[in-house]
């Protein structure tokens, strides 16, 4: 899925995703009329969306235009809110390596002494955690080849 012209094209792993899911099934939630979407990025939402559509029916094809993604340095805070999205995309915390993410940990500059400070917000199921962008989005790429075309 290569277009020179524009300089997109659809990565390996992308594209044998959508040769293995041409299995129809019934999912749940599905459209009646699946649409033909494009995805254009395949970075953290462009694929979280494509994985959202394709669980409701539709047809997806993800153009990107980076060879590879290889952020170095990139570590992100998840939080709660974007835990419970990824719980329904069926992540693996394993896999993304992450560590909870409960407060912050401040440093006096002039003792070196160090102080924990718990959020303020009461503890749920969902906490927040701490992870590296890439693996956060090699995560969301396995996602995407293992989600099963929809078809109705």
């Amino acid at each position: 899925m290569s277009d020179r012209s524009t300089g997109a094209y659809a990565g390996d792993h992308l594209k044998s995703a959508v040769s293995r899911n041409e299995a129809k099934m019934q999912c749940p939630g599905g459209s009646p009329r699946p649409l033909n979407v494009v995805v254009v990025g395949a970075g953290i939402g462009g694929l979280a969306a494509a994985i959202s559509l394709r669980r409701n029916g539709h047809r997806i094809t993800i153009f990107e235009a980076s060879q590879s993604k290889s952020e170095i340095g990139a570590g992100i805070t998840v939080q709660r809110n974007a835990v419970r999205v990824l719980k329904h995309l069926g992540y693996s915390k394993e896999n993304l390596k992450a560590i909870d993410f409960n407060g912050a940990e401040l440093y006096d500059a002039k003792t070196g002494t160090r102080t924990t400070a718990p959020w303020l917000i009461a503890k749920s199921e969902d906490e927040d955690i701490f992870c590296h962008r890439n693996d956060l989005h090699e995560e969301l790429a396995r996602r995407q080849v293992l989600e099963p075309a929809c078809a109705l």
